[in-house]
């Protein structure tokens, strides 16, 4: 069996989520499950890491909107770091670009997000 666990960095109050390269209707489940049991322990800052993600796919992206909507009611700050043009295209291609806060690296996001509550 394969462990499609996603690697997570706890932060303060928050967490920085690894994606895989691919994003697709493989790991979908996973991305919500994983990423909703986070946003369930009450993180205030959430960064989705996609700098190792080439591509996404509709249904990567259906995922990441359902994390957003959750993460939204919830109270927490939900980032994506997508520094490739492919993944940017997917977003933009899907109109789903202007849903989401982007940086190009995770430091970025990071100094972007230091000032949402912990």
């Amino acid at each position: 069996m394969v462990d499609n666990r996603l690697t997570e960095h706890r932060i303060d109050r928050g967490a920085i989520v690894e994606m895989p390269r691919e994003v697709d209707y493989y790991i979908r489940d996973q991305v919500w499950s994983q990423l909703s049991t986070l946003l369930d322990a009450g993180l205030r800052r959430l960064v989705v890491d996609m700098s190792g993600t080439v591509f996404c796919d509709s249904s990567g992206l259906v995922a990441l909107m359902r994390v957003r909507q959750r993460a939204e009611e919830s109270g927490c700050s939900l980032v994506l770091v997508t520094p490739h043009l492919t993944v940017c295209r997917a977003f933009e291609m899907a109109g789903a670009d202007t849903l989401f806060e982007r940086y190009s690296s995770v430091h970025e996001a990071l100094t972007a997000t230091s000032g949402a509550p912990h």
